[in-house]
């Protein structure tokens, strides 16, 4: 890990400069960055791959856009039950795994795990799911054409970094 003359912290060259910035640009406070404790609970829906398919051609973007647009609007709801102030723009930072696998036509598969992660604001904020929808890919899109992945031997990287400081940017990282 290079240091730099000024600072004794020393960074992996693969982190990106702009994924530092995103996990330290502070802590936005809402009842998902609670302590947690034995009162966290979660819920599950059932869906099928068709109707996120039909969605994904009548509207655009991709399927994985399509349920990352149905994961913001249950956070939107769950968050308008707990009383939250929702404005227009309001989002919710979320680490998205991608796959990186190269696809390719006879191509033998990759072995091992190939598995990168995006860090996307979900626009909670948004009434209409469809403009949900549109945001969250352009986002995608956008992080897939600028290479902003973090990959998974970066997020296991910063475990490594000495400083307490760092250690907590990591732990609200992961």
């Amino acid at each position: 890990f290079p240091c730099t003359a000024k600072s004794s912290v020393c960074l992996p060259v693969s982190i990106p400069a702009e994924t530092l910035v995103s996990v330290t640009s502070g802590r936005p406070v809402h009842p998902l960055n609670a302590v947690i404790g034995a009162q966290r609970r979660y819920g599950t829906a059932r869906t099928t791959l068709a109707d996120h398919r039909a969605v994904r051609a009548a509207c655009g973007g991709t399927v994985n856009d399509v349920v990352l647009a149905v994961v913001t609007g249950g956070l939107r709801r769950w968050l308008m039950t707990r009383g939250e102030p929702l404005v227009e723009g309001a989002t919710i930072r979320a680490l998205v795994p991608v796959s990186v696998r190269t696809r390719g036509a006879g191509a033998p598969p990759a072995s091992g795990n190939s598995i990168s992660a995006y860090f996307v604001d979900l626009p909670v904020g948004e009434h209409d799911p469809l403009s949900r929808l549109a945001a969250i890919s352009a986002a995608m899109t956008e992080h897939k054409a600028a290479g902003h992945a973090v990959g998974a031997t970066t997020l296991i990287r910063l475990a490594g970094l000495a400083p307490p400081t760092l250690h907590s940017l990591g732990v609200r990282l992961a």
